[in-house]
């Protein structure tokens, strides 16, 4: 056993390398792409990328933007800002993602930040976990304005999102290595709603097969028993004629 290993430098000295060769263009593309996107669909505020190399990290955030005449100061208009997706990367090679909401003087959530996930190293934030983080930031940001307040699925997700966060600060999750457990359960709870919506159809599919059988089986059985019922009731309808007609051959007897 060396008393002097080099592994855990050479890791985290390859963790900043993929910060800077990989993954910082990559969300630097992913977040032109958005901005691209929300001025073609008519976005509320424009959006705006900002890279500070010094602090490693990349922030995707709109601008600030009018709502109305202010109540703190006579002759003046209140904004909202501070909204923001933030990746960031600490001193030990962690990448944290950071969801920062609206503010303003009329509006104000319970918490300064969300801390989405942390993660052991730029290799594990995928493309798809980008997107995923993007699509929650926007949804903060409707929850958190005066002027949208999101709908009840953008609520009920960032409900979710701020019981799931453990940090509670982005201080404690920038120094908190994440572990297996903790990776498999912030997993899990990324992307179960996508799972549930699956899991759903398929039970919809399978239930409404299922009534289509049973309605199916429903008839035939019911067509049965009334073929059943038809001869029974056309047997018995025999049988009285045959005993009427009895007496009547006895008398001519």
């Amino acid at each position: 056993m060396s008393l002097f290993p080099q592994r855990s430098a050479d890791v985290r000295r390859y963790k900043f390398i993929n910060w800077n060769v990989v993954l910082k263009p990559a969300q630097q593309e992913k977040f032109e792409k958005v901005i691209t996107a929300a001025e073609q669909a008519g976005y509320l505020e424009r959006l705006y990328v900002r890279v500070e190399r010094e602090h490693r990290t990349v922030t995707l955030f709109p601008g600030q933007h009018p709502v109305g005449a202010s109540l703190r100061k006579q002759g003046s208009t209140a904004a909202e800002h501070g909204a923001a997706l933030v990746f960031s990367q600490a001193k030990t090679g962690n990448v944290a993602v950071l969801l920062y909401p609206y503010e303003s003087e009329f509006m104000r959530q319970p918490e300064k930040l969300i801390v989405w996930r942390v993660f052991v190293g730029p290799n594990d934030v995928t493309q798809s976990v980008i997107d995923a983080a993007v699509a929650d930031a926007f949804r903060y940001w409707r929850v958190s304005s005066v002027l949208d307040g999101g709908s009840r699925w953008d609520r009920w997700r960032i409900g979710m999102l701020r019981r799931r966060d453990r940090y509670q600060s982005a201080e404690k999750a920038m120094t908190t290595r994440p572990s297996l457990v903790a990776r498999a359960v912030g997993a899990f709870l990324a992307w179960w709603p996508v799972a549930a919506f699956v899991a759903f159809s398929a039970l919809v599919t399978v239930v409404t097969g299922w009534h289509d059988f049973s309605d199916k089986f429903g008839a035939a059985f019911h067509s049965t028993s009334t073929a059943a019922k038809e001869s029974t009731t056309t047997s018995k309808t025999g049988r009285a004629s045959e005993a009427a007609a009895a007496p009547s051959t006895a008398q001519d007897r």
